[in-house]
């Protein structure tokens, strides 16, 4: 399959900006995803007139690694030939990560062409259904429970980036524990702090610390609430 950036637009404003770099941050590079790119002018493609104003970098692979980290697609900007899908399809049961799920799957079977361009649109409803405004704690058992039936399910993958996979797994695994502090439910707080344990390292190892000392010691979720409104209240 082949995808693209994209614009986002709101209101009355003009698209502007990447969509994509608002996903990973401006410092985001295409290189350390798929490796080397090429110019578009150099593979002899047709550009659709609306794109001639500038070349732009083409990139081939696979972004099933990346997507560990978060999604790599937006399924209107992308194309898809029918018959690499198999049976692959989005799995109905995720309303949140499907996509994410998907495009994972079907770039580590096919392969993936990024084209650093913009050609598609996405409109952006400020509204309360958005499924970026799916409560906290739901996004982060939707990215936990992706990761369970990915990654971890694939023996090859974890044979070279175990680590990446359980580090990437503790983070989310503390930011769940945090979260369920905040909203005073020590119980299910302390559940993800048991299955975050084995995974820590490094800096997670003292995250966990502080999150433990806090499942245990009362008050402390009072004053976590503290810190909170603190970083709010000074950024």
């Amino acid at each position: 399959f082949a995808y693209t950036d994209f614009q986002v637009f709101r209101g009355k404003e003009p698209p502007s900006g990447s969509g994509l770099k608002s996903w990973h941050g401006a410092d985001h590079r295409w290189e350390d995803v798929f490796g080397p790119g090429r110019a578009c002018a150099e593979l002899g493609l047709a550009v659709p007139a609306g794109m001639r104003r500038r070349d732009f970098a083409v990139y081939a692979g696979d972004v099933y690694a990346a997507s560990l980290y978060g999604p790599q697609v937006l399924p209107s900007a992308s194309l898809i030939r029918r018959e690499r899908m198999g049976d692959l399809s989005f799995p109905e049961f995720d309303s949140l990560c499907g996509d994410w799920d998907f495009f994972a799957r079907l770039s580590h079977r096919h392969g993936a062409v990024y084209a650093d361009v913009p050609a598609a649109l996405n409109r952006s409803h400020e509204d309360a259904v958005r499924l970026t405004r799916i409560d906290g704690a739901i996004q982060l058992e939707k990215r936990i429970a992706l990761i369970d039936r990915l990654w971890r399910k694939d023996p090859d993958f974890l044979a070279g980036h175990a680590a990446e996979v359980d580090s990437r797994q503790c983070s989310l695994l503390l930011g769940l524990a945090r979260n369920r502090l905040l909203a005073g439910d020590v119980p299910r707080a302390r559940e993800a702090l048991a299955r975050a344990k084995p995974l820590r390292s490094g800096r997670t190892a003292g995250q966990w610390r502080v999150l433990a000392i806090a499942s245990r010691v009362p008050g402390a979720t009072a004053l976590l609430r503290l810190g909170r409104a603190l970083r709010r209240a000074l950024s």
